[in-house]
């Protein structure tokens, strides 16, 4: 029996304890932005002043684009930090992110507008969004409505995948995200932290899921999922009972859940 959960949270707080193919790009040292499929550079490396300078909060297509790119024409792999602006639809095509070093400091700002990506067409096993080793903010600009979608062909955990990273989404648009064979909605083995945005999964496995913690700020989500709403931790086992230690905080927003097993 599905369990419905429905939570609306303005004020206070609840506390609740790959890339997109197999071959390495067609140069040593990624340096900027590569279409994997004409093997053309865009861009060149660069650098960023502030190490926190991602982490702060900004209204709509306020930051500093460093590349826009449409995702239609290829594979979008980002090897540098900085603020890039997704376009366009595609079903083959991904979204790779990836810093050298998993110690980096800096990290990768994602405007989608209007975007759909899915894998449906892919040749590749990689989620239609990933990043490894640099914390991730994916923004939702005002009046635009995006789409990520994936089923088998994802070798990951979720649709969005981050790992070795946080996870922050924010804006005033809407993201619809959709994860088939038994895939999360959203998978990051850090920190996901929702700060605004409209935010609709339709997920066979957890809708979204931080390991080691996740906050809703504000914002209004609506989760169908096979199993948990909201996840953190790992799966308690029998060898180690205790293993759940994740955090879940909500301190505001609209919240609504349909799931196969707990709402959070």
């Amino acid at each position: 029996m599905k369990k419905i959960f429905s939570l609306i949270l303005l004020i206070g707080a609840l506390l609740l304890t790959s890339s997109c193919t197999d071959k390495e790009p067609p140069y040593v040292q990624p340096l900027g932005i590569v279409n994997y499929t004409s093997g053309e550079q865009l861009m060149s490396g660069g650098s960023i002043d502030s190490p926190d300078w991602y982490k702060a909060e900004s209204t709509d297509n306020s930051y500093d684009i460093k590349e826009t790119y449409d995702i239609s024409k290829g594979n979008v792999y980002i090897r540098i930090p900085g603020v890039y602006k997704i376009t366009g639809q595609t079903d083959k095509y991904c979204i790779d992110v990836f810093m050298p070093s998993a110690d980096t400091p800096y990290g990768v700002v994602l405007i989608l507008d209007n975007t759909t990506v899915g894998n449906s067409g892919a040749t590749h096993s990689s989620p239609p969004v990933y990043s490894e080793g640099a914390d991730l903010k994916i923004v939702l600009p005002k009046g635009t409505e995006n789409n990520i979608t994936c089923g088998s062909k994802n070798l990951e955990n979720g649709a969005i995948t981050v790992k070795k990273g946080n996870l922050t989404i924010e804006g005033s648009g809407k993201l619809n995200i959709t994860a088939n064979d038994q895939k999360n909605g959203i998978h990051c083995t850090k920190d996901v932290a929702v700060t605004s945005g409209e935010i609709s999964i339709n997920a066979a496995n957890h809708g979204i899921y931080g390991k080691e913690g996740l906050k809703v700020l504000n914002g209004k989500i609506n989760i169908t999922s096979g199993r948990f709403g909201l996840k953190s931790g790992d799966s308690p086992s029998e060898a180690d009972p205790t293993n759940d230690i994740g955090l879940i905080e909500i301190s505001g927003g609209i919240i609504d859940i349909t799931s196969g097993d707990n709402g959070i």
